[in-house]
Parts: C-alpha cells; structure tokens; sequence
C-alpha cells in the first residue's frame, strides 16, 4: 500500500460549520443539537490511479453535541484522547470515507477569527486506500446555521 502524505499535501481552506436537530426514538435517542464541521482540503494529486486526478478531499467532523445556549459558540476543545463522545471525522479522498480516530479537537478563537484544530490518526487501510497515517490541520472555519 502507497503512503498519501496528507497532512503535508493538504491546503486547508475555510471550514463550514452548521447545525442541525437529530432524533431516533426507537433507539432511545433524544431530540438534540448537532454541530457538522466540513473543512476543504484544496486540490492536489493523491497518487491514486482508481480515481480521477486531482481530487478535492474534505475532512468531515459529525455528530459534534454543544452544550452552549448559542449555537454559534462553538469555542472550546470537545475531544480528547479515546473520550469521543459520539463525535465521529472523516476525510474524502479516493473514493471512500476513511476514518479518523481523533486525538483532539479544538475550536479556538485567534486575532478574532474563529480557527478549528485537529489531530488524529487515518485508517486508510480499512477501505483500501493506502497506509495509516497520523495527521494534524488547523484552519478558519465560519458558522452558517442550521440545515
């Protein structure tokens, strides 16, 4: 399996945060808020000959459940280490959702702008992709609401 290189082949640009109300009573899950987080990863060569190239991965961040009142205060550090709370990420690319196993993310704000940061770990191996990799990206994000 070929090595991506992700994190040093990625151009993150600005992020999209929204959210949205989620329900499933059958499993006992109560009406709640969630906060989606997608971040643009530019336009690069993955080396994949299966897919088309260039492609346009995104990292996708689901299911991320803010206490606040405001939903647009999305500032604070939600992940850490195994404790996932029901977040779940991805990135795009060949293809396939691979996962990311998050060792942390943070939404901060820096000079007034509101930046997310995130660490993991991508199994690229589970779908084929090539091999696992660790991987990091901060970028700004902006907050459009409710879907």
């Amino acid at each position: 399996m070929q090595i991506i290189g992700l994190e040093d082949k990625a151009a993150p640009g600005t992020g999209n945060a929204e959210h949205y109300w989620f329900e499933n009573k059958a499993i006992g899950l109560e009406l709640a808020r969630y906060h989606r987080i997608v971040i643009p990863l530019g336009t690069f060569n993955t080396g994949l000959d299966w897919v088309a190239q260039p492609e346009s991965p995104e990292v996708t961040i689901e299911w991320l459940k803010v206490p606040a009142n405001d939903p647009s205060n999305l500032i604070g550090e939600y992940v850490r280490g195994k404790n996932m709370c029901g977040v779940e990420a991805s990135v795009y690319l060949g293809a396939s959702h691979n996962w990311i196993e998050l060792g942390a993310l943070r939404v901060l704000e820096i000079d007034g702008e509101c930046r997310l940061q995130l660490a993991g770990a991508i199994d690229f191996e589970r779908e084929g992709v090539g091999m696992n990799e660790s991987f990091q990206l901060e970028a700004p994000i902006v907050y459009s609401g409710e879907v």
